[in-house]
Parts: structure tokens; C-alpha cells; sequence
């Protein structure tokens, strides 16, 4: 696939960024001597790869999610109303004490509520716990503090390290022979060995970005986990994710995100490659304040056969990204959950898997909203008992039979599981006609009420 003619640029290169940078810069016009119009991009402030996710696809809720370097700035984090941030780079030991903390806390609690397990030796509770710190999203009460402080800004701060000990270890076993000496020796002389493993990892020689996307899909599943399970809770929105650059690993978690709500790859790969033209127009502005090995070309380079390459393998090694999630530890119930925040509009199917049990079971039986789909439902299940058995009445609801009776003609009753499939047949089947149209932004009660509405819908 060629992503060329996506990126053919006007020739006023100020006009097309202040057009990508909606709210976040004002564009002035002008006219210079000879009576030529001129256009003047004035930034909010200096921030650095700060875009809209929303904006690249018309499926997409805009003002959701953000992805920027951490090079960020206080007017446009209050501009924003930015809820939540998502930290990908390296997590400081103060943020891991914290976490710690809440451990310990709670074993402490356990065995004073529970002796008899530290007697034992029961620690199996205890090792759970710490599996769910390690994946699930937890708010840092440190940087957390810290963000509003300097930005003023109330906002949730949740880190989730993408290049854990384990992926550095990897990294650096991948390495040539000279990189692993000159990283060992910026070490022993006291320097930061990122300047000597930055740009070696961008160095297709050494590895480049392609293979380190990879290995991070394979070595930081967990971390990974964590990161989605932010998208999962809608208070967290709108979301700010960054790491450094705002392009690696964010790239990565963004790709995986767009993915998950079926946005075209070809799409995903256009919004990873305006990345590098972002922090270049940064730098050349002097705006980008990197250290000098993160600025360089081959760094900050986010190329289309790049992440192509990346989804390729995602693809071919899993199948798809909701198998990728769904093989690093999320249910169906997050991934509907992710799609409900971030899409514009919600799939039934994913306000169906967003409801409990309990929610589920409250459904208006499929006699009283669609009785087609009940006789349907029905014939379906007695022609699938065997002969001579009949549908137990005691195993059934009580508000099923008591429908049922009031239904002249009615066939039989049918289970809380047909009911709860008839019901999602009508709202497919109302949803591709255009009788229902529900937005992400629906309640619990509010996506029961049209499951409700668009199950009463007859098909045509």
C-alpha cells in the first residue's frame, strides 16, 4: 500500500499545520507588500506532537483522546480539560513505593482479618494482588499532584512502564557487540546509557523501530494490559497519552486502540506518520527541548512501512488486535467498554457486553417487545429438545411465563439465554436499517432503554 498521496502537503506549510491543530493554534491572516495573502500559525503554547486522536477518523469521538510528547503546555491542558494522563516512560521509584504501600496495606489487613493464612502459609491472595497492581491502572497520588502543581490542571496521573526491565534486558541482548560496550562504559563513566541505546534502537542496523514495536508486543503484555484498561473507564476521558517523543510507544497504544474500534490500519498508519512531521516542525522552530540525541532525524523518524510492518505482524502472529488484547488478559466486557468511549457511535453488540448479569436479566422479555422473535426463539429451542421432552416451567422466570400466558398463541417460553440472544438479533436487525442510533455516551439505564426501543422494531 502507498501512504504518498495521503501526505501531500500545500504549498503554505503554516496553513496545513494550524488546519491539523484545530483549537490549539490561531491562524492569522495577512498581506505582505506586493498585496499576497500571508498565514501566521501563533501556538497556545509550546507543546510538542500534541494532536487530537478524534480527528483522523469520522468514527471517532473528538476531544477524547489526546497523544502528545511530554513536552506539554499549561494553557492547552486547560483548554483541553484533560481528566486523566497516561505516563508510558519509565516509572520512578517514589510512584513504585506507592504501589508497594497499597500492598502492604492490605496484606496487613488480610492478616489481621485472616491469621489463619499467615499461620499456613496461604499467600496465594496476596500474589493475586500484586498480579492486579502489576496490570490493572492505579492512580499515582505523587504525579498526580505534581500535574496540577505545575499545569493546574486536576487530573488522574496512571503509569504503565512499556520498556520494563525485562524488555531493556532483551533490548540490549539484541544489541551489536559495539553497543553493548559503548553502553556499558557511558555507565561505568557516570553518563545516561539512553544516549548510546536511542539511537541504536533507531537504527534499522541495529534493530529499528519495526522490531522494537514487536518485541515490546511480545515482552510487555501486562504493561500493555494496563495501558488499555485505562480507555475502559469513561470518567477517565478526555485522556492525554504521552511518553517522550509521543510516537513509540504511544504510537503503540494508540494503534492498538484504534484497532480495537475497527478504524481502517491504513488510516492508523497515517496518524503514526504525522508524528515525524510534527516533532520536526518542532525542532526546526526550536520548540522541541530534547536532549540532542532525541532530536535527531533517524530518532525522531515515525515511517508508514514502519508501523505497516508492525500491524502485519500483529495480525499474523494473533489474528487481530481484539485476539491480541484478549490473549494479554482483557475480557469482552473492556474491549466493548473501550469502543464505547472512544467510538462515536456504539455497536449494539458492545452495549449488550457492557451490561452485567443483573442488567441482562432486567431486559423486557422478547413476548412482550417482539413476538416474532419469541415464536422464532421459540420453535427454535423445541426443535433442538429431544423427543418426548418438554421446557421445564420451574426453570423459567416467573415474568417469562406470565408474559407468555398473556400471549394468545404463544409457542413456548423461552430460556433467559434466547431471550437475551433475540433481543440483540432485533437491535442488529433495527440498527441496519436505521431505526436505532445510539451514541457512546449512553448510561446504563439509557442503553437499556434502547436496547428496549430498537428490539420492539419489527424487521422489514
Amino acid at each position: 500500500m502507498s501512504y504518498r498521496r495521503h501526505l501531500k502537503l500545500p504549498s503554505d506549510w503554516k496553513v496545513w499545520k494550524g488546519n491539523l491543530s484545530n483549537n490549539l493554534a490561531t491562524v492569522s491572516v495577512s498581506q505582505d507588500s506586493q498585496g499576497n495573502r500571508v498565514y501566521e500559525v501563533a501556538p497556545l503554547d509550546h507543546s510538542a506532537n500534541l494532536r487530537d486522536v478524534g480527528n483522523i477518523a469520522k468514527d471517532l469521538r473528538s476531544s477524547a483522546v489526546f497523544r502528545s510528547s511530554q513536552q506539554m503546555s499549561s494553557s492547552e491542558m486547560q483548554q483541553l480539560g484533560i481528566q486523566s494522563i497516561l505516563d508510558l516512560r519509565f516509572m520512578a521509584r517514589s510512584c513504585r513505593k506507592v504501589e508497594e504501600e497499597l500492598v502492604k496495606r492490605y496484606e496487613s489487613e488480610v492478616h489481621e482479618q485472616h491469621p489463619e493464612m499467615h499461620k499456613h502459609g496461604r499467600h496465594a491472595p496476596l500474589k493475586e494482588l500484586k498480579e492486579v497492581f502489576t496490570n490493572a491502572p492505579t492512580v499515582c497520588s505523587i504525579c498526580s499532584e505534581r500535574f496540577s502543581k505545575e499545569h493546574g490542571v486536576e487530573a488522574k496521573v496512571y503509569h504503565a512502564d512499556l520498556i520494563p526491565t525485562k524488555a531493556k534486558l532483551c533490548i540490549f541482548c539484541k544489541m551489536p557487540r559495539h553497543i553493548k560496550l559503548a553502553t556499558i562504559q557511558a555507565v561505568c563513566k557516570g553518563q545516561c546509557p539512553e544516549s548510546v541505546m536511542a539511537p541504536a534502537v533507531a537504527d534499522p542496523q541495529c534493530m529499528g523501530y519495526a522490531a522494537f514495536y514487536q518485541l515490546l508486543l511480545q515482552r510487555s503484555k501486562p504493561q500493555l494490559a494496563k495501558a488499555l484498561r485505562v480507555f475502559v473507564q469513561p470518567e477517565n476521558f478526555p485522556l492525554l497519552v504521552h511518553c517522550i517523543h509521543g510516537k513509540d510507544r504511544t504510537g503503540l497504544v494508540v494503534m492498538l486502540v484504534l484497532l480495537l474500534c475497527d478504524i481502517d490500519p491504513e488510516i492508523v498508519v497515517l496518524d503514526y506518520v504525522q508524528s515525524e512531521i510534527s516533532l520536526k516542525a518542532s525542532r526546526e522552530k526550536h520548540e522541541l527541548k530534547l536532549e540532542g540525541y532525541l532530536t535527531t532525524d533517524d530518532v525522531i523518524a515515525s515511517t508508514a512501512d514502519c508501523m505497516t510492518e508492525t500491524i502485519h505482524f500483529l495480525e499474523s502472529k494473533w489474528g487481530s488486535a481484539k485476539k491480541y488484547a484478549k490473549h494479554i488478559g482483557l475480557k469482552d466486557d473492556e474491549i466493548s467498554k473501550i469502543r464505547v468511549n472512544v467510538l462515536n457511535k456504539a455497536c449494539p453488540t458492545d452495549l449488550l457486553e457492557r451490561m452485567t448479569s443483573r442488567e441482562r436479566a432486567s431486559l423486557p422479555p422478547v413476548a412482550e417487545v417482539h413476538p416474532t422473535a419469541a415464536a422464532h426463539a421459540s420453535g427454535a429451542a423445541s426443535a433442538k429438545q429431544p423427543p418426548g421432552a418438554t421446557a421445564s416451567t420451574a426453570e423459567q422466570p416467573a415474568e417469562i411465563h406470565a408474559s407468555a400466558a398473556e400471549q394468545p398463541g404463544a409457542v413456548h417460553p423461552v430460556s433467559p439465554s434466547e431471550r437475551f440472544a433475540a433481543v440483540g438479533a432485533a437491535v442488529s436487525a433495527a440498527t441496519a436499517v436505521g431505526t436505532a442510533s445510539v451514541t457512546s455516551r449512553l448510561s446504563r439505564d439509557q442503553a437499556k432503554a434502547a436496547v428496549g426501543a430498537a428490539a420492539a422494531v419489527q424487521r422489514s
